[in-house]
């Protein structure tokens, strides 16, 4: 899908033509969005921004629908609107929570959002059919690649979210060495004494269980996370540029955020 729109520079006036949601997406969010940044910086705002995801910290509801007012002056300057429905108050302590850069953050806890769940979920069941007719070792290694990947960015999540991700995983496994030795159904009851939890581990299966999480920054999620609850700040949550516009905006009360997306 593409969309144009008038840029306007000094003594000149430009059209760009693009593609929603393309490779060249961040770099536009960024070229928008720029301005942006400096007015935020200029009147003392905090905002945290990556690409067309921004968050922007408020101590009040009062504070946090002011900023919501410049948000939307600001972008309408740079010929984008911000979206009526995606457009609400949010308090971060209360039910419900928002979503953010994939994961979904809610009354000081965080883990991955519904949309990455099921993705990674679609991932894993396309390399581990019943019918998959390759080695269990080839098989393994090509949902470790997922996992990896996978875990790498997610892991900061609560730990409550790989307990249950693990006995998927293997559950899966063991459904494919159920059905080469003919028997029907998901594996279950017996399996788990005919293939237990070591067998895959000797396997060489990644486990999102146990593992010892870095302290690198994984695209600033950690120590982003770690600022706003030493913080205690409130949240706002926008997703820009979509022909041409902002997709949405959310302000969170005391203690939330305003995030831009």
């Amino acid at each position: 899908m593409f969309s144009s729109c008038e840029v306007h520079f000094p003594g000149k006036l430009e059209q760009i033509i693009f593609c929603v949601q393309g490779v060249i997406s961040p770099l536009l969010s960024n070229i928008y969005l720029d301005p942006l940044d400096h007015e935020m910086a200029r009147s003392g705002r905090q905002m945290v921004r990556y690409a067309d995801d921004l968050v922007i910290l408020c101590r009040s509801q009062r504070e946090a629908e002011n900023v919501l007012e410049e948000m939307r002056r600001l972008v309408e300057e740079a010929g984008l609107t911000l979206h009526p429905e995606k457009t609400r108050i949010v308090d971060v302590n209360s039910r419900g929570g928002f979503d953010f850069l994939g994961y979904h953050f809610e009354r000081g806890y965080k883990w991955p959002r519904k949309k990455s769940l099921n993705k990674f979920k679609d991932a894993i069941r396309v390399k581990s059919r019943r019918t998959n007719g390759q080695s269990l070792e080839v098989i393994i290694a090509d949902i470790n690649r997922t996992l990896v990947g996978w875990f790498e960015f997610f892991k900061h999540s609560h730990k409550t979210t790989f307990p249950e991700l693990d006995k998927w995983l293997r559950m899966r496994l063991r459904s494919i060495l159920r059905k080469r030795h003919g028997r029907r159904g998901r594996g279950r009851g017996r399996d788990h004494n005919r293939w237990p939890n070591a067998f895959f581990s000797e396997q060489g299966l990644f486990s999102l269980v146990g593992r010892p999480i870095s302290y690198d920054l994984c695209i600033g999620i950690s120590s982003w996370r770690s600022y706003l609850t030493q913080q205690h700040w409130p949240w706002i949550f926008a997703e820009m540029p979509s022909r041409s516009a902002a997709n949405a905006c959310w302000v969170f009360l005391q203690p939330s955020i305003i995030c831009c997306r």
